[in-house]
């Protein structure tokens, strides 16, 4: 007859691991064992066995934590305790669950890098409006400027023939002899 739930300890014994080593990599890889408390001693379900001793394996092989972490996603169920009850709950393996997580971050950092564009967009066709817009006021300006600079030389113009035709039948007169100038 085999065992459900083993200690820590018993853990040790079966596999040849450590006890210490076992606590470790409870608390290390928490998500992949299914683990329940009974007074002060932690017991391991049955299915865990196997997977100390691959960790160890790979452990021995070298292999980094981060990296084991990695090999364990995409093979082993993920198992959490609920806090209330003291049963064992099994979701999804997280191997499918993190591959839609990512993508989903993924997508929300997307997001918000476009909506950051669209702000900096948005600012940036504001100012062009606001400049398009004084610059049409100058034009504007400009040309009531220019009307106005041709309507003064227009005047001045005129002002300038008048002041011609006045000098000229001034110097006709002066060249009358001075009795016609009299006797006029």
């Amino acid at each position: 007859m085999v065992k459900e739930w083993y200690s820590i300890q018993e853990a040790a014994d079966t596999l040849g691991i450590s006890h210490t080593s076992i606590s470790r990599y409870l608390h290390t890889y928490p998500d992949f064992f299914k683990v329940k408390s009974v007074g002060r001693k932690k017991m391991i379900f049955n299915e865990g066995l196997p997977l100390l001793q691959r960790i160890k394996e790979l452990y021995a092989s070298g292999i980094q934590t981060h990296e084991i972490l990695d090999q364990l996603q995409g093979s082993i169920p993920v198992y959490h305790d609920t806090e209330n009850s003291g049963e064992v709950v099994n979701d999804f393996p997280l191997a499918k669950v993190e591959p839609f997580l990512k993508s989903m971050e993924t997508i929300i950092s997307q997001q918000s890098d476009l909506s950051e564009q669209n702000a900096l967009l948005a600012e940036q066709v504001i100012k062009s409006d606001k400049r398009a817009e004084q610059i049409h006021e100058q034009l504007l300006q400009s040309d009531k400027r220019n009307q106005e600079l041709q309507g003064q030389l227009h005047d001045l113009t005129e002002k300038m023939d008048r002041l011609i035709k006045i000098q000229e039948a001034a110097a006709t007169l002066e060249k009358q002899p001075w009795y016609k100038r009299i006797l006029k």
